[in-house]
């Protein structure tokens, strides 16, 4: 969370801004005037850790045995968004026409609420399963989840970290961040990162590339072959109860 911190009379407030930096306001009044009070404004912004699961921690949350349907469908939710990078809101608006066939995989396209920018992910297996546990909940209507608003989910987020034993503040924007982070550290570069992210600008991934889909297309097919991803795949058909033979092959078709 990136906070502003004002430092007035002595006194220090942090107001969230953003999640990137922490602001540091210093307030230097310079008559008893309220407009005056706010004269030598100073800015300062520090860099902020952004927090993530590891895959040991992220095995736990899909492995744990979660009776409440409220809390499965949260940490079904979160564990989607860690397999794709997808955002809570850009969750919450996925249609049935934002899964697509280019180079003969399924992906998921669209373009981001909060910044305009398309961004395009390779379906792993896992968010497969996922997606199909809720094709036909009644919830949907016409998107490909029931969900929920963001105030209650990372409520709830709160509660699966608990009963799971991770010490974190479990939000739901930390999938994107372990998405992100995961796919890193399985090799996947960081230009068909910034393309799977949908980032706006080259500072959001230190490098922009135009990466054709096929490049992507490659690069994902090594990270779904890797043994841990394999091992995630078959314990999310445990946590769905859906085996992976039920979901539809893609057609081959052309970008």
């Amino acid at each position: 969370m990136v906070k502003m911190v004002i430092s007035y009379y002595s006194q220090i407030a942090e107001v969230p801004i953003c999640s990137q930096y922490h602001f540091t306001v210093s307030l230097s009044p310079s008559s008893n005037d309220l407009i005056g009070q706010y004269l030598g404004v100073r800015f300062h912004m520090e860099d902020v850790h952004r927090g993530f699961l590891t895959g040991e921690e992220l095995n736990r949350i899909i492995t744990k045995k979660i009776d409440s349907k409220s809390l499965q469908l949260v940490r079904d939710l979160f564990v989607f968004s860690c397999f794709t990078g997808i955002s809570y809101g850009d969750v919450r608006a996925l249609e049935p026409s934002n899964v697509v066939t280019m180079s003969n995989m399924e992906w998921i396209t669209g373009i981001r609420l909060k910044t305009k920018q398309r961004y395009s992910v390779v379906l792993f297996d896992g968010a497969k399963l996922i997606m199909k546990k809720y094709e036909n909940a009644p919830r949907c209507k016409g998107h490909i989840f029931p969900v929920i608003s963001n105030q209650k989910t990372n409520k709830f987020l709160k509660k699966i970290a608990s009963i799971c034993g991770i010490e974190k503040n479990l939000t739901f924007h930390m999938a994107r961040h372990t998405f992100a982070t995961l796919a890193l550290t399985k090799g996947v570069s960081i230009e068909v990162l910034s393309k799977m992210l949908g980032h706006a600008n080259i500072k959001s991934t230190q490098v922009y590339a135009d990466i054709t889909n096929k490049k992507v297309a490659s690069e994902m097919k090594k990270l779904f072959k890797d043994a841990d991803v394999v091992n995630v795949k078959h314990e999310t058909e445990d946590m769905t109860g859906i085996s992976e033979d039920a979901i539809e092959k893609p057609k081959p078709a052309q970008i």
